[in-house]
């Protein structure tokens, strides 16, 4: 898995690449629920999936 760096300089899990589709909607890889925007997708992610705060 990959991993990214937070502005702590802490290394977390990184969030995977959603799914598009439809008007460029991202779904989540995990649980397929849709988001409009990659902020809301990235946090959705980050709670529900990954683990840790954004």
């Amino acid at each position: 898995m990959n991993s990214e760096m937070t502005g702590e300089g802490v290394w977390r899990p990184a969030v995977p690449l959603p799914f598009y589709s439809g008007l460029l909607k991202k779904r989540c890889p995990f649980c397929w629920k849709p988001f409009w925007t990659a902020k809301r997708y990235r946090k959705h992610c980050r709670r529900q999936h990954v683990g840790g705060a954004e």
